[in-house]
């Protein structure tokens, strides 16, 4: 099937589950294993139940050469200014205070040679909505970063609203931070950028306190909210972190 959109509804309605192998003219089978087409593209749809099974879209994986780019796309527009398909990337929904992240990763340049790299973050946005103190200037830790070897670095941007309620007051600031760590014989050195905070707030007003700092070889990075005049019952934060540099995981807390 040529279109996209359209592979993807037929094997959404369909009762078979497995992997969905690509074939040279784009169309696919049921089969439930890659065996028959080691290399082609896949898509694997996940079974319900009570846990669902994982799902993934891929390319195909190279016998000795390249690997398969992946592309998810929306339909083309066909006649007179008609507009494409958009496409659309979403987590499932969870229930309850359950939660979910969205998350983007690549893999890192080793060294010359037939060693499979790894895969580490370069985009997390948090779908937890984290709880933080009522308490004026308490610190609260909403991620740590980790990272695998000595003489390594990376850095980012981090992009936070944080959120505080009263019974009948509301006050939020949203902003942001740059950060670059260094880890030397498994020790941190941290350079903190500017804090950017835009308040809002008839009733008051927060001073997010962001700050980070490390733990042996965990970088931690932090709010340390203050309130001003609001006396809230109630304060919650979200998040997302861009980052860039050696391979690192963000661990969401």
């Amino acid at each position: 099937m040529r279109n996209t959109l359209a592979l993807l509804v037929a094997i959404l309605c369909t009762v078979a589950t497995g992997v969905y192998a690509g074939t040279e003219n784009g169309s696919y089978n049921s089969a439930s294993t890659l065996t028959a087409a080691a290399h082609a593209g896949a898509l694997h749809q996940g079974a319900d139940g009570t846990a669902g099974v994982a799902a993934v879209f891929r390319g195909g994986n190279g016998s000795a050469g390249v690997g398969g780019l992946g592309t998810f796309a929306g339909g083309n527009g066909v006649g007179t200014n008609q507009p494409s398909g958009g496409a659309i990337l979403s987590t499932g929904l969870a229930t309850g205070t359950g939660t979910s992240d969205a998350v983007i990763q690549t893999s890192y340049t080793l060294a010359t040679g037939t060693t499979v790299q790894t895969a580490g973050d370069r985009h997390r946005i948090c779908g937890k909505t984290k709880a933080l103190s009522t308490t004026t200037a308490t610190l609260t830790t909403f991620a740590k970063i980790t990272m695998a070897t000595t003489l390594t670095s990376c850095g980012g941007t981090c992009f936070y609203t944080i959120k505080a309620t009263s019974a009948a007051a509301i006050a939020t600031t949203v902003g942001h931070f740059d950060f670059v760590v260094q880890n030397t014989a498994a020790t941190l050195a941290i350079t903190a950028g500017t804090i950017t905070d835009v308040k809002a707030g008839a009733s008051g007003t927060i001073t997010s306190g962001a700050t980070v700092t490390a733990t042996t070889t965990t970088l931690n990075l932090n709010v340390t909210p203050a309130f001003t005049t609001i006396v809230p019952t109630a304060v919650v934060m979200t998040w997302q972190i861009v980052l860039d540099g050696d391979a690192a995981t963000i661990v969401v807390q």
